[in-house]
């Protein structure tokens, strides 16, 4: 089968657990993945080919770019193949979030909207950046050693972008508030069960701001809403945040695993620290396993850093 890799690092990837959270819960009918971000867990889905997606994002960048992946791979592709380069980094931070609002108001008003360039360089000035670089506009050095995303030393211009268009295919991409997607009109519209995965921003003020969309309050809407659907049998939750962060029932099963590297890296010791703090909740509905994964261990070097 084949390995979909994301585009574009992302903070608080889970690429490292994606597995783990598939071979855990076994096959949905439906996956909901309301903070979409970089889309790590859907594309380590075994069963994609049989289960409807639905993926969702407040960054109308990230719709953007998975829009645009999905409806015009080679225009897309064009114009993210560009070589490391300050300026152009600056450059190419100050015009795309220029573009910012007028480009996330036309997202929302037209399903069918999608913009290649901005996509494609959105996509190079993430990989290209340092941690929360091209976001926040940080004049800053780019990142010249170890890269990833479409920077990286492994990633395959020819047949890539044809792929992840194919993979994307059938997925439905929302572009707003978390909560529309999680509505038992998506949750139940289809007999089997239906796996939501929930990656908020963290809750606690000691990480980057490195969304374009912060929220330091949102993750006790995400609790709130975890507590009334624990009990539904047909509701497999999956809730990722750092220890301390959620206050759930016994009957939600808790993992602990460590950010390997990437954007776990950068900041004054914090980012080391909180990387030790990831965790996992399972609700009552996932299925319990036996299996062991040694997520403190190390890893294997693909190539790039968090995804």
């Amino acid at each position: 089968m084949r390995k979909y890799k994301s585009f574009f690092p992302w903070f608080g990837s889970k690429t490292r657990v994606a597995s783990l959270i598939w071979d855990k819960v076994g096959k949905p009918s439906v996956y909901v993945e309301p903070f979409a971000g970089s889309l790590a867990v859907m594309l380590e889905n075994p069963w994609w080919e049989d289960t409807v997606e639905v993926v969702n994002d407040l960054d109308g960048m990230v719709t953007n770019a998975w829009r645009s992946i999905k409806f015009d791979p080679e225009a897309t592709k064009h114009y993210a193949n560009w070589p490391t380069s300050e300026l152009d980094l600056h450059a190419r931070s100050t015009y795309c979030e220029s573009q910012r609002e007028e480009l996330e108001a036309i997202l929302r008003s037209d399903p069918e909207h999608y913009d290649p360039k901005l996509a494609g360089w959105w996509m190079w000035g993430m990989s290209t950046g340092i941690g929360d670089t091209f976001i926040a506009q940080k004049k800053s050095i780019p990142r010249l050693m170890k890269q990833s995303g479409t920077q990286g030393r492994n990633f395959d211009w020819d047949t890539h972008f044809e792929a992840m268009s194919h993979r994307l295919r059938h997925v439905r991409i929302a572009c707003g508030d978390w909560k529309r997607v999680v509505k038992p009109s998506v949750t139940e519209r289809f007999a089997g069960p239906t796996l939501v995965f929930l990656d908020p921003p963290y809750a606690r003020e000691q990480r980057h701001d490195t969304y374009a969309h912060e929220s330091y309050t949102v993750a006790s809407e995400v609790q709130e809403w975890c507590i009334e659907n624990q009990d539904d049998p047909d509701l497999m939750i999956v809730l990722a945040g750092y220890e301390g962060d959620y206050d759930l029932t016994s009957d939600w099963e808790k993992v602990e695993w460590k950010a390997h590297g990437g954007l776990s890296k950068f900041g004054e010791g914090q980012g080391k620290e909180n990387a030790r703090l990831e965790r996992l909740w399972f609700s009552p509905s996932c299925a319990r396993t036996e299996n062991v994964l040694d997520l403190f261990g190390t890893q294997s070097d693909d190539g790039g850093e968090d995804s």
